[in-house]
């Protein structure tokens, strides 16, 4: 299993049911060992399943790579270099200030200002910059934009997706087939909660 296919649901791991995604006091390590410990519903790379399982996995690679725990990551590579003020992994926190959990959702879990979320979209149509700094290069987003689903078995999709003819997803996001220059112009999340943000 790779990381491209972790965050392109494209891994073969179970997208069924919340499990311990939905426990945010309990450790993201240990949540994906018992991710990890299910059997797989598909060959790596060979089905696209929709859900929260594989994502949660490639979180946890990423505290293992790093040595920091999920939140310090985000902030170092995220939050900071992009100044986001008012965003975390505590959605449906209502509590202010950064909250810290040890087991964030890692798909769906971020909460954010309009003016935190402008941020990101603002460097995504920047091409990867923030002001003159590359913080993603081209490439990077290109890859991130290039649709993984094409020509697999769609084991799961949420219901939102699919009234969206042509659907693809790339890393984290749904591609929709509206091109311009040979690229999708549209890249939405209409899965887990309902909020379609474009």
């Amino acid at each position: 299993i790779t990381l491209e296919q972790l965050f392109s649901h494209t891994s073969g791991l179970p997208a069924d049911g919340e499990g311990c995604v939905a426990q945010p006091f309990d450790s993201l390590q240990r949540c994906a060992r018992e991710i990890l410990a299910r059997p797989l519903i598909a060959a790596p790379g060979q089905a696209f399943a929709y859900g929260s399982q594989s994502m949660q996995v490639a979180g946890a690679m990423a505290e293992r790579a790093t040595g920091l725990a999920w939140d310090d990551l985000f902030r170092r590579e995220v939050a900071g270099p992009l100044g986001l003020v008012a965003s975390d992994y505590a959605a449906g926190s209502d509590r202010p200030g950064y909250v810290s959990l040890p087991n964030p959702r890692i798909d769906g879990g971020m909460r954010s200002s309009l003016a935190d979320y402008s941020r990101i979209v603002a460097m995504w149509a920047a091409d990867g910059r923030v002001g003159q700094a590359i913080y993603l290069r081209p490439d990077t987003l290109r890859a991130m934009e290039r649709d993984r689903t094409q020509g697999l078995p769609r084991l799961q999709v949420p219901p939102g997706a699919t009234i969206y003819p042509g659907y693809g997803y790339g890393f984290g996001f749904w591609t929709l087939p509206t091109a311009r220059a040979g690229r999708p112009t549209v890249y939405a999340s209409p899965g887990a909660f309902g909020f379609t943000p474009w």
